[in-house]
């Protein structure tokens, strides 16, 4: 996976973090019984949590991002438990990798062998 090159470093680890959400939360699989919609919000309400607790601010882009992607507040309700348990699936191993060289997005995606910038 591969970010655009021209993307600042901060939007990079968002937009690395979105696709990471994609995995951690099994969209692959639910793809076939779960409508895009709630798969993206999803995937953006992880990537805008870890970002917020990481000191980044992307609610400029990932509110109207989720907003467009919503289809009614019980997309929201019903993505909750999930966005909770990835994201804090990932801060969890952000938190044991603050303690070793690996300390931020970029360096965690590295780290795994995913780039952050092509």
């Amino acid at each position: 996976m591969t970010v655009r090159d021209d993307v600042e470093p901060a939007q990079a680890a968002k937009t690395l973090t979105h696709e990471l959400a994609h995995i951690l939360c099994d969209h692959e699989t639910r793809l076939a019984t779960t409508p895009r919609h709630v798969l993206e919000v999803e995937a953006e309400s992880v990537a805008c949590i870890v970002a917020a607790v990481c000191g980044m601010d992307t609610l400029a882009y990932s509110v109207p991002y989720v907003a467009g992607w919503a289809a009614d507040r019980e997309t929201a309700r019903t993505s909750a438990e999930c966005v909770l348990r990835v994201a804090d699936r990932i801060l969890d191993r952000l938190g044991h990798a603050a303690a070793s060289p690996v300390a931020t997005l970029e360096d965690l995606a590295a780290a795994h062998g995913v780039p952050a910038v092509a």
